[in-house]
């Protein structure tokens, strides 16, 4: 199924490292939590951050590999090795200059961009995420060529450093907080972020050299392969600038809630992209190289079987992800987050957003999957134009629903606007490419929804029996059971009901003992 073998090696990879990576973003959230807490400081900081994350998606930096892998690897495919590496060294030294650029005109009109994302900010607040703001994005430079190293290295096949990316940005930041939190303040942590991504700069740059890579630092516009990247280029940026809208919409909106109301959607966000990261997005970036070239190769029944497997396997994993975070979401921002100055208040209404979140994870993965079929297939502007729509519809939707739900409203409105883009992405791609035996994953997906039930009831009823207990030791065994427990009925009540994802799970878990 699906070049099984070589995605699942490299899916491991991803995997195994991923556990680390989030296990170790979990506890820089954690300390973060406990030193800073949920107010004002943290909501500057959490505005400051998105200032140059907007900036980064806008100019399509979030979607380079999605353009680049596929004219890259058509050229070592074709055996045009000099005309790649001619892509790659082009396209290193733009990156560079369009960041420095950008971050030169963001520090310049820092003040004009907190007051359009945060307008409900007083003007102490206002004043703070001015100023962190201009220091995180003189640090966008080395987040972007970071970013688009981790691309070339996964074009190129190695899939260990880039995984491993996260561990260095946490590893800096929690070094920075713990040994000058106290006295630097805030400011640590800005510090420790910079730091962080200059260090996974430094931390790719061995395993490239090591595959022949050689940095020349012209922009060779004369290459037609870069070019083509351009052309493929410019709906994804526009992508980025409309998917922005939704995420400051929703930071306006919650700039006039009260303090700490930011920070918990952030924490929320946190807590969903946990499943997210630790499987599903390991398979989707392990996947797209064997995806490019299955396209590629023209084998349309091929291709079409290859999406809907993927598919099933995204609803296998998701449905039992979205059962913990529904019925152990107050108990998992306990573990995860209540100490220190990140009190029972800041976890309620952490709790609260995660409630909205949830539901909208199986939706959000299989769409970021199915965008990433149409950019294999070099059409990026299908996804840009479906984007634009959905992200009006989430900017109505966030606008209706926070006036009922307040801060969940907003969560909730992220998650339906998830669900509207992957059901018209799916839809639009059936038309292009004719069937794709959409009853029967549907079919499949229903089975899941009906394991589900069990494993929902098994864990509420072991949040109504343990009451996850007062210590940190005893909540994280309470937690793991109920959770665990769940799991394993969610897994035997598929398997009873003859799902093929379960062969596929355990096969691949097994391969991987095997190797270890």
């Amino acid at each position: 199924m699906f070049r099984r073998y070589r995605i699942a090696d490299a899916a491991a990879v991803i995997v195994i490292l991923a556990v680390c990576s989030r296990i170790l973003g979990f506890l820089r959230e954690a300390v973060i939590a406990a030193y800073f807490g949920a107010g004002a400081v943290t909501d500057a900081y959490q505005v400051a951050l998105l200032v140059p994350a907007a900036l980064f998606t806008v100019l399509g930096g979030q979607a380079l590999g999605t353009v680049f892998i596929p004219v890259f690897t058509g050229l070592l495919v074709r055996r045009e090795r000099e005309r790649a590496l001619r892509l790659a060294g082009s396209m290193l030294l733009l990156v560079f200059v369009v960041l420095l650029a950008a971050a030169l005109t963001g520090i310049i009109f820092a003040p004009v961009l907190v007051k359009l994302v945060a307008p409900g900010f007083s003007e102490t607040t206002a004043a703070m995420a001015v100023c962190f703001s201009r220091f995180l994005l003189a640090g966008l430079i080395f987040f972007g060529v970071s970013s688009f190293l981790s691309v070339l290295l996964n074009a190129y096949g190695h899939f260990t450093v880039p995984a491993a990316a996260g561990i260095f940005l946490n590893l800096s930041i929690i070094t920075f907080i713990c040994l000058f939190g106290i006295r630097w303040g805030i400011a640590g942590l800005i510090a420790g972020t910079v730091a962080g991504y200059l260090v996974q700069v430094v931390a790719q740059i061995p395993p490239l050299i090591s595959r022949g890579f050689r940095f020349c630092p012209v922009l060779d516009f004369k290459e037609s392969s870069l070019g083509q990247v351009g052309r493929l280029m410019w709906p994804v940026m526009a992508i980025g600038a409309v998917t922005q809208i939704g995420p400051v919409v929703t930071r306006v909106l919650a700039s006039s809630m009260p303090p700490g109301s930011i920070t918990a959607l952030n924490y929320a966000d946190r807590v969903l992209q946990l499943p997210l990261g630790l499987f599903m997005a390991a398979f989707l970036t392990a996947s797209y190289p064997a995806l490019s070239a299955q396209t590629s190769s023209g084998d349309l029944p091929g291709l079409k079987k290859f999406i809907t497997d993927w598919l099933g396997l995204i609803f296998f994993l998701a449905v039992p992800a979205v059962a913990v975070l529904v019925i152990l979401r107050a108990p998992l921002i306990e573990v995860l987050f209540q100490r220190g100055a990140f009190d029972a208040a800041a976890t309620r209404i952490t709790a609260e957003a995660l409630l909205g979140y949830a539901p909208g994870l199986p939706f959000l993965a299989a769409g970021r999957f199915l965008a990433r079929v149409f950019y294999a297939r070099q059409d990026s502007l299908t996804p840009m134009l479906i984007g634009a729509v959905v992200t009006v519809l989430n900017v109505v939707l966030s606008v209706v629903m926070v006036r009922f739900l307040a801060l969940g409203g907003l969560a909730l409105a992220a998650s339906l606007s998830y669900a509207v883009s992957m059901l018209v992405l799916f839809a639009v791609l059936r038309r292009r490419i004719g069937p794709l035996g959409g009853r029967a994953l549907l079919g499949r997906c229903l089975k899941m929804a009906l394991a589900g039930v069990p494993a929902w009831m098994v864990m509420a009823g072991a949040v109504s029996w343990s009451g996850f207990g007062y210590g940190l030791a005893e909540r994280l065994v309470s937690l793991a059971l109920a959770a665990g427990t769940g799991a394993a009925v969610y897994f035997l009540v598929c398997r009873w009901l003859g799902l093929a994802e379960v062969s596929l799970v355990f096969g691949w878990c097994g391969k991987l003992l095997a190797r270890q």
